[in-house]
């Protein structure tokens, strides 16, 4: 039987906005699909599935759920950044205020859920 625990508002706010993006992402992934690779299209399919799946576990107030989705968004950005897709309009994402984004949304939703950390709890497997 599950413990019912007080997750405070502003941790359920973030659960949602992934769940939301990781569910927005997915709905929109079937048309980028012919303009990348195959390699690439099936990473962005694993990202965007544990979008949505950190969301749900940090939802539950599972800790789990910062480090798949922070491990998840550094990885993601890493090969981004070093590996862009050779499509058009893909300069943008190269400018400082885009890079800046990338990087300063997740460090963001770091600062808050280190903040709650002790109303998270680990699953029990």
């Amino acid at each position: 039987m599950e413990i019912k625990r007080d997750i405070p508002k502003i941790i359920k706010f973030i659960a949602w906005l992934w769940i939301i993006g990781g569910l927005w992402k997915l709905s929109m992934s079937y048309s980028s699909w012919p303009e990348f690779e195959l390699w690439r299209n099936i990473f962005l399919f694993f990202v965007k599935s544990s979008a949505l799946l950190s969301g749900i576990l940090l939802l539950k107030g599972y800790k789990e759920a910062a480090f798949l989705y922070f491990t998840i968004t550094i990885i993601n950005t890493i090969i981004f950044y070093s590996f862009p897709p050779n499509i058009k309009g893909i300069e943008v994402y190269f400018t400082l205020p885009a890079i800046a984004g990338s990087i300063a949304v997740p460090l963001i939703f770091a600062g808050v859920i280190t903040y709650y950390w002790k109303s998270l709890t680990w699953a029990r497997l």
